[in-house]
């Protein structure tokens, strides 16, 4: 089923916090690893995680979570024009 409107995530920018709501994305750490989970449901489980390689603290720089039809540069701060390439985070 279709949605219509602006279905962009929201980061939960303190590490290890719950989900409230559908349409957010949290991230905790699991031993040298960072874990960012998603949900996009009412359950307030997460549907979906990625394993990042290596502790990282994120921030919503760190994600595109915006509209693609407003697209820029996709960069955050200090990135400008630079992709987030191998090595590069």
């Amino acid at each position: 089923m279709a949605v219509a409107g602006n279905q962009a995530f929201t980061l939960l920018a303190t590490a290890g916090a719950a989900f409230t709501h559908a349409g957010q994305l949290s991230f905790f750490h699991s031993g040298s690893n960072t874990i960012v989970q998603g949900n996009t449901d009412a359950d307030l489980a997460p549907e979906f995680s990625i394993k990042l390689t290596g502790s990282h603290t994120l921030h919503t720089y760190d994600f595109f979570l915006g509209d693609l039809g407003m697209a820029t540069s996709g960069c955050g701060p200090g990135r400008r024009g630079k992709s987030a390439g191998p090595g590069r985070r």
